[in-house]
């Protein structure tokens, strides 16, 4: 409402912008505070919101007699169905403005044939200067003739109109319930808006859902078919007019089925397989019990349990470390004083590094009591800097109100 205001207003050259200008500010936040008002009072959550169809629904039209071409009406339902899927025909008013003469039926070289709407303006398109009008043409293909052919239950709906107005006229005819004639279903008057209107509310009364049905859902199940298949936005754009992108955000929504599965997956009550999931522990499982006899005799590595310290003092440590040396080293000598590094050539040090990996391959992952100890005094280390202490800058805020 506050846009078509806007629109009305700049038609007639109003120099202001009620939603952009400045003067107008206090009005924008009185709007965003009473919507948070009714919001607050459950209101504005588009309870008439309409759904679009599931494949499950839409095969049970077919299946109850909604989608034929038995009678005047069922025809009438696949035709509009067909129209606004294949030619993106909105719910009411473009099928309600649309004739005969909008619609050509060529013939391709390769036998099959196609129906083709000539469009004039719509919603979106008005098609002054500044709207860009469709690249492709709204072309409706043939199939292979079975009873969801739309060019075959295009041609048949047109067959059935009264003498004279088999190719002129208004698209959408009244319907005679109980023809007397096989040949003629329509009668020669035009069906109203608000018939066509409630098509689709007419055709789901059949089926057992709560949704909200209406003529706008086949437009949304058009749109939700066409990202399922991955098409591009601009491309869908193509197929259901609209002349920007963004307008396709409303339809951004997932459908009933993948809801449900989302939900069972959430409880528990469905698993989904992540076969490339690092974490998969059933997947792991699964892979190690197709495995091969031959993995399972590959021996293991063994893991070697870190020997728990034993707390002796600094006599047995040292007389231990004397005779480890004395075995090593006949011309080891001790020094006098603790804290002094015993003198042994450098040639001792490497043939203790030598008889350490020898003797123990797995010397890395042990602890040893007994071995090369290097002691240094307090005078011969390096003093350690003291960490600087990080300054930190802080606001003084004054007590006075100036």
């Amino acid at each position: 409402m506050h846009s078509a205001i806007e629109r009305y207003l700049k038609e007639k050259n109003y120099p202001l912008s009620i939603v952009r200008s400045r003067e107008f500010h206090n009005s924008q936040e009185i709007l965003h505070a009473k919507a948070i008002s009714l919001r607050q009072q459950r209101k504005g959550k588009r309870p008439n919101k309409s759904q679009p169809l599931t494949s499950e629904e839409e095969s049970s039209l077919w299946l109850k007699g909604q989608l034929r071409d038995f009678s005047g009406k069922v025809l009438t339902n696949v035709n509009f169905k067909n129209l606004t899927e294949q030619l993106g025909f909105r719910g009411r008013q473009e099928h309600y403005d649309a004739y005969v003469e909008d619609f050509v039926i060529r013939q391709q070289e390769d036998g099959s044939e196609v129906v083709e709407f000539l469009e004039g303006p719509t919603k979106t398109r008005s098609g002054d200067l500044t709207i860009s009008r469709r690249t492709t043409p709204q072309v409706m293909y043939s199939t292979d003739g079975g009873k969801t052919d739309p060019v075959r239950l295009f041609k048949l709906w047109l067959s059935k109109r009264p003498d004279g107005m088999k190719d002129k006229g208004p698209l959408y005819l009244s319907v005679i319930n109980r023809p007397k004639s096989n040949d003629i279903w329509y009668t020669k008057i035009r069906m109203g808006e608000n018939t066509i209107g409630n098509i689709m509310k007419s055709m789901a009364s059949c089926l057992k859902t709560n949704k909200k049905l209406t003529n706008h859902s086949m437009r949304k199940t058009l749109v939700s078919k066409l990202k399922k298949s991955g098409q591009p936005r601009n491309v869908i754009c193509e197929i259901t007019g609209h002349a920007r992108e963004s307008s396709l955000d409303d339809y951004d929504e997932i459908d009933e089925n993948q809801r449900k599965e989302l939900s069972h997956i959430i409880s528990g009550f469905k698993e989904v397989p992540n076969e490339n999931g690092p974490n998969d522990v059933s997947n792991q499982n699964s892979t190690a019990a197709k495995a091969p006899t031959i993995q399972n005799t590959v021996q293991k590595p063994v893991l070697h349990q870190r020997a728990p310290l034993v707390p002796i003092n600094r006599a047995q440590q040292q007389g231990q470390m004397h005779q480890a040396m004395e075995f090593l080293n006949p011309d080891f000598q001790a020094a006098g004083f603790a804290g002094f590094p015993p003198s042994c050539p450098s040639q001792f040090q490497y043939r203790m590094a030598a008889l350490t990996c020898a003797g123990n391959p797995a010397a890395s992952s042990q602890n040893y009591t007994g071995c090369t100890f290097n002691f240094f005094s307090q005078e011969n280390a390096m003093p350690q800097p003291q960490p600087q202490k990080k300054r930190r800058a802080y606001i003084i805020e004054s007590d006075d109100e100036d």
